[in-house]
């Protein structure tokens, strides 16, 4: 690792300022662990180590006297959640007061991070000598903050690093989506605790259950990939939740092949789901049956395995609007996806949410 030195760097500091030191002003003994969940699992409760991989893109801004640097950059890592990880930026560009300065480019740079996000000593390096900045900025170890969007198979997660630059304020932000590696690849998670469901506001614990009851109204599309039609789907169906999400639910949809809604139609569907959206076992989708006389492609049955998923929660309401998406790998790449109404039934009422 080069370090600042010669008149040449001399001459950049008097350009730009001082050595660059990207680090979090408060106390490292306060930071913490980030917390995970896999569907309704907490990644504490699973006691197994959990890999991934992650790309995405990330900036580093820094600023002195008027003038403002920063450095674009893909950022790509792997890791362990609540565990050691990297990310490393390459395919860097530099600007300088907005000025693309290609010859100030820096080759690619990782940083390494602890199980709570403390960074480790590292350096980002510019070209010499017609790069107009010093030779390397240390990156000095400062804790990299998380923040995930809703659960799904590939999270995005939002980077952002509030640094010090000597004296001078500066950041290291961006966006990157993750994913697992096996054996849990394909499964959905997000960052945060398991979400708990809510009636009337209070959860199942404080209403004395275990689970309870509900109903729904479903409108959901199944998309085969381009291999056979696209069938739109609505209907109903009942379950049950516990007090983490989902229990099961029973779904009967009647659907139609999309662009041929007059015409062709499939038999009476029905859907057992269970957790975060996955798929109790294989169901058929009966062949289409023609209203008119007219070919509707599909004259045989169609068997679907187990589609895995996840669900996203909108807010407190009744009923809740609940996203649902799942994917198999039949024919070629099934997605079945849509939105369905929840309604508390049984005897409970109020708004219903899971958070």
């Amino acid at each position: 690792m080069r370090r600042l030195k010669s008149s040449k760097a001399k001459t950049a500091l008097t350009t730009f300022g001082v050595l660059i030191a990207l680090c979090i002003p408060a106390a490292q003994a306060s930071a913490t662990v980030p917390t995970w969940h896999l569907g309704q699992v907490n990644l504490s409760e699973l006691g197994k180590t959990v890999e991934f991989t992650s790309t995405g893109t990330a900036t580093v801004n820094f600023h002195s006297n008027g003038t403002t640097a920063k450095v674009n950059c893909q950022a790509s890592g792997e890791g362990v959640l609540s565990g050691e990880s990297s990310l490393t930026f390459k395919g860097c560009e530099a600007y300088l007061n907005e000025e693309r300065k290609k010859e100030c480019d820096p080759p690619p740079f990782t940083l390494e991070f602890s199980a709570s996000m403390q960074s480790k000593l590292s350096a980002m390096e510019f070209p010499e000598p017609s790069c107009p900045m010093p030779d390397a900025y240390e990156i000095k170890p400062g804790e990299m903050k998380l923040e995930g969007g809703k659960e799904a198979f590939k999270p995005t997660v939002t980077l952002n690093e509030s640094t010090k630059i000597g004296a001078i304020l500066g950041s290291i932000t961006g966006s990157i989506g993750m994913w697992l590696k096996s054996p849990f690849a394909g499964r959905s998670f997000g960052l945060g605790p398991a979400p708990l469901v809510h009636i009337g506001g209070k959860t199942l614990e404080e209403l004395g259950k275990t689970e309870v009851p509900f109903s729904s109204s479903d409108s959901l599309t199944i998309d085969m990939g381009g291999l056979m039609p696209t069938f739109s789907c609505s209907g109903s169906g009942y379950g049950t939740l516990r007090p983490r999400g989902l229990n099961q639910e029973e779904l009967t949809l009647n659907c139609v092949v999309v662009g041929a809604e007059k015409t062709c139609y499939v038999e009476t569907l029905h859907i057992g789901l269970s957790g975060s959206f996955e798929g109790t076992g294989t169901f058929a989708l009966i062949h289409t049956v023609d209203k008119v006389g007219q070919n509707c492609t599909v004259d045989e049955e169609i068997a679907i395995p187990n589609p895995t998923g996840y669900l996203s929660y909108g807010a407190e309401a009744n009923p809740l609007n609940v996203q649902k998406y799942a994917e198999t790998s039949a024919w070629g790449g099934t997605v079945i996806s849509g939105e369905s109404k929840w309604y508390p039934s049984g005897g409970y009422s109020g708004n219903l949410g899971v958070w």
